[in-house]
């Protein structure tokens, strides 16, 4: 689990609602977990034991590309990945490049055959916002948002950009409320 916070959320209040259960709200949207979800590339995870998450790198999912199902061998030099008739062989950290999909394995893992699973992209949304808790704190403007993985480096990386993609739309809308208050001052 990586904890993170926030703070210093909209200081107006607009009849009676809550700025920090906005916030609530915002970090827990689809829309805002679907962009995690596309930049870590959190669609395509190894199945079975001995495969660990920790072992691929350099993951990126189109967020339009079907689920499909990836068979790979491993030997100490490289591995191969099987997709339909398809059969390519890498090196460990060279990636692996299909139209909309890259990753590459790191390391060799402590079996001889895996399967890396690529989920439906709503799936895995639902998926995240399972292990996702965002927490207001009481009688504060903090939020607390943890994130749980089997990997804490991409627990980590979630919650991070969970937090930088929500501070991004959270500059946008004061951004544009600014414009708005502008825009009616220059008319008055």
């Amino acid at each position: 689990t990586m904890p993170r916070t926030l703070a210093d959320g909209p200081t107006t209040e607009r009849s009676g609602m809550s700025p920090l259960l906005s916030q609530v709200q915002l970090l827990r949207s689809r829309a805002l977990i679907g962009t995690v979800v596309d930049s870590e590339g959190l669609r395509l995870r190894p199945t079975g034991r001995g495969f660990p998450a920790s072992l691929l790198s350099q993951v990126h999912v189109d967020p339009g590309l079907a689920a499909d199902t990836f068979y790979l061998a491993f030997s100490n030099d490289g591995f191969t990945v099987g997709n339909g008739t398809r059969e390519t062989r890498l090196a460990y950290g060279d990636p692996y490049k299909a139209v909309g999909l890259r990753f590459a394995i790191t390391a060799k893992p402590q079996v001889d055959k895996g399967i890396l699973v690529l989920s439906p992209r709503e799936l895995t949304i639902d998926r995240v916002l399972e292990k996702l808790r965002v927490s207001p704190r009481e009688e504060t403007d903090v939020v607390d948002v943890t994130y749980d993985d089997a990997v804490p480096e991409v627990a980590q990386r979630v919650v991070n950009i969970l937090i930088g993609t929500f501070e991004n739309v959270d500059v946008r809308q004061a951004q544009g409320e600014f414009r708005r208050r502008r825009i009616f001052l220059e008319e008055q």
